[in-house]
């Protein structure tokens, strides 16, 4: 488990993912944020290492897979850009992901120039199990919370998350 009790410097505190966070009710909420975000790619991480397979390479397939159940075809280009990845490193990203048959990549016939990818069985049923293990995971932690406890934190995490997607964005153009 991610958590361990640290008594050696002062009151309690839980050592999540290497970032220490005091056991208060007054820490800040990026601070546990942050330390979310590190356990949950911590635990991404070592699902994709266990599985063989490289980190990039396994958000690139929980991506196309998001694609694929939204009826909603990935492109290489998007995966580029939502991957933060130039088109050649895309390219050999896909490159791998088909000679290890997870992905299939077909020409988008309304456009030949863009390259449709799907995910295979294989790379599909690898999200799925994913997300069971993170789901079984986090369910463990929160079986004792009732369903309206369970409703205000996903709404909480729905509107935190599109803050930060807000917050990307608004930030964008200060980039280039």
């Amino acid at each position: 488990m991610f958590a361990r009790v640290s008594l050696a410097n002062g009151p309690p505190t839980r050592m999540l993912s290497r970032v220490n966070i005091p056991e208060a009710p007054d820490v800040d909420f990026c601070d546990l944020i942050r330390s979310f975000a590190a356990s949950h790619d911590n635990f991404a991480n070592v699902y994709a290492e266990r599985h063989g397979v490289y980190q990039t390479d396994f958000r690139a397939l929980v991506l196309i897979k998001a694609g694929d159940d939204a009826d909603a075809m990935m492109t290489a280009g998007r995966l580029a850009q939502a991957l933060k990845l130039s088109s050649g490193a895309v390219t050999y990203l896909v490159e791998r992901l088909a000679a290890s048959s997870h992905v299939r990549r077909a020409v988008d016939p309304a456009d030949r120039r863009k390259v449709l990818l799907t995910c295979t069985q294989r790379g599909g049923d690898l999200v799925e199990d994913y997300a069971l293990h993170i789901g079984s995971t986090l369910d463990a932690v929160l079986r004792d919370v009732g369903p309206a406890e369970r409703q205000q934190l996903r709404t909480a995490l729905v509107d935190l998350a599109g803050a930060l997607e807000d917050g990307a964005q608004a930030l964008a153009p200060e980039m280039r």
